[in-house]
This record gives structure tokens, sequence and C-alpha cells, in this order.
């Protein structure tokens, strides 16, 4: 599935009321491969969220949703964070480990 297909279907769900978080975006795709999620964490007052990255036919496609609901009386619709979508570049980061040395 290419990039601009995967969108066009993404937001037929959320307009339909089918995928407003991204546990239900993950459950409902199926032409491409979750490759990461709860990527660039934002939080907000009430709710946080993060993107879900898939791998396309053409590329990385990163996908901007709520993923944490903090107020036990809100509903996922109630947030209108609505939708962003991202075209993602891998990129590889080097990472330190320290140990001590005993002296």
């Amino acid at each position: 599935m290419k990039k601009e297909d995967l969108i066009k279907e993404v937001k037929n769900w959320y307009g339909n009321g089918e995928c407003y978080n991204t546990f239900a975006l993950e459950e409902l795709v199926e032409e491409a491969i979750l490759v990461k999620e709860g990527v660039d964490v934002e939080k907000h007052r009430w709710y946080e969220t993060s993107i879900s990255i898939f791998k396309c036919s053409d590329g990385l496609l990163g996908i901007r949703l709520p993923s944490q609901l903090y107020s036990e009386s809100s509903e996922w619709s109630d947030l209108y964070s609505g939708i962003e979508f991202y075209d993602v570049e891998e990129v590889m980061e080097v990472a330190y480990k320290t140990k001590k040395i005993k002296l």
C-alpha cells in the first residue's frame, strides 16, 4: 500500500468515527507494516499523542493520534485532537553505555 492510499483510508476511518486513537489505528491497518509506535510523545493536560510509523511500499509514514487518556470521564472522541501525517526518514543514532571503573 502506498502512503497516499493509507492516508486516504485513515482519514476516512477518522471521519467515520472508527479511528480516534493509536490502538484503533494499529488494529485497522492491514496492508502496511507497523514499524514503531509511541514516537515523539506530546503531553497535554488530559491526554497525550504519539506517532505510529508504518512501512508502506513507497516509504515510511508517521501518523499522530491520541495514545493515552488521563481523564476517566472522557472518551477518545471527546478530544478533538485531529490527525497528522508525516513523511518519516529512518536515522541511525549512536548511543553510549558506561561501565564504572573500579579503582
